[in-house]
Parts: structure tokens; C-alpha cells; sequence
């Protein structure tokens, strides 16, 4: 008997071949051992280290175990590993595009990877550096009107005494009013206390900046 092969696009069959001649006319009998896919013809890495002129253990593993069991079946393997790294060499321009391809799938899944990655700590860093600035004014805020507090209760001022200041102090004021009001308006703070006793000293502080 003799192995043929019969290649496709995707894969390739193996068969036993006996030719006999039978009262003057050639009888055929081919015996299909298996059928693989053509990346079975192809060690690990291959492509970086160059075309193996040889065929991989756990493929021959697999056609020996064929060929075994069918006792029909009786297959030179010199001649069969001949022919597979035959067929081997005519797949290798599609192994090699399949790798490329591979390759640069990954390479482009890691780029994503690392772009996702950037945004996050590029919009990771924005929101932490937001919440600080957000933390120091709201301590900057509560600082002042503890400061005015204070002061508020040394000089003993009542809640109809108006301040005397000129018009650039009024407009300063009016934003730092506008910045404390809505800071500790009951609306943003929910059943908070310390926020609705800050909103009282507020706008008894409005009154007598006359703003």
C-alpha cells in the first residue's frame, strides 16, 4: 500500500492506497486513515524559528494509532512523512499569515489595553485632583466662616448693624456669600446640622455686609 493525500483549503486527509489489477482492469481501494486540520502539521513557535522540516511528534502519534487499529491498513511511514512534509510546505504561507495575523492581534489588544489603561489614570488623576481641590475649599470655606464666627462674637455685632465698605469689598463679598451658600444650602445637604446652622450665620452675615 502506498499513503495519499488529498489537500484542502482548510485541512487534509490521509489515505491507504492499494492498486490491484483484477482480470485485466486496475481495481482501486483506498482506505481514509484521518482527516486534520493544517495547523496540525506545525511545532510551537515554528514561525520565529523558521519552516521544521519535520513533521510534529503528537501528529504521527495520532496516525500511527490510525493505522494500528485498522488492519487493513499497512503504510510505509517513511513514505507518509514524506508526503506530509510535502503538504507541510505548501501550507506554510498560510501559517505564516495566520501568525502575522496573531502577532499583530495581540500587539493591537495590548496598545488598547494600555490606551484604556492611560485614559483611566488620566481621568482617575482628574477626578482625585478634583476631590482635593473640592476638600481644601470646603476646608478654606468652613476656615473663613469659623474666622468670622469668631470675630463676629469679639465684636459683638447684632444682626442689623450694617458694614461700612466700599463697592469693589461689596463685590467680594457677594461671591464669597454666593460660594458659601451654596456650599451648605439645605437642598445639597440633606438633614445635616452643622450645614443648616452654617446657612443661618450665612445669611445673618449677608445682612450685615448690606450685599
Amino acid at each position: 500500500m502506498f499513503c495519499k493525500i488529498r489537500k484542502g483549503k482548510w485541512g487534509y486527509s490521509i489515505y491507504a492506497c492499494d492498486r490491484k489489477r483484477v482480470n485485466g482492469k486496475v481495481v482501486s481501494n483506498d482506505i481514509k486513515v484521518d482527516s486534520y486540520a493544517w495547523h496540525s502539521l506545525y511545532e510551537y513557535k515554528e514561525e520565529i524559528n523558521g519552516l521544521i522540516d519535520d513533521i510534529p511528534v503528537a501528529l504521527m502519534s495520532s496516525i500511527t494509532a490510525k493505522c494500528i487499529g485498522n488492519k487493513d491498513v499497512n503504510l510505509d511511514f517513511n513514505d507518509v512523512v514524506e508526503k506530509l512534509i510535502k503538504v507541510k510546505k505548501e501550507y506554510y504561507p498560510t501559517y505564516k499569515a495566520m501568525m502575522s495575523k496573531i502577532k499583530n492581534d495581540i500587539k493591537k489588544e495590548e496598545e488598547n489595553k494600555l490606551l484604556e489603561y492611560e485614559n483611566f489614570k488620566n481621568k482617575y488623576s482628574s477626578l482625585h485632583y478634583k476631590e482635593l481641590m473640592e476638600k481644601y475649599q470646603e476646608g478654606y470655606d468652613r476656615g473663613l466662616l469659623d474666622g468670622i464666627k469668631v470675630e463676629d462674637k469679639f465684636f459683638n455685632r447684632s444682626s442689623d448693624k450694617k458694614l461700612e465698605m466700599n463697592d469693589s469689598e461689596k463685590k467680594l463679598l457677594k461671591k464669597l456669600y454666593k460660594r458659601m451658600a451654596m456650599q451648605y444650602h439645605p437642598d445639597r445637604n440633606t438633614n445635616n446640622k452643622e450645614s443648616a446652622e452654617m446657612m443661618v450665620l450665612i445669611n445673618k452675615l449677608k445682612e450685615q455686609w448690606g450685599i
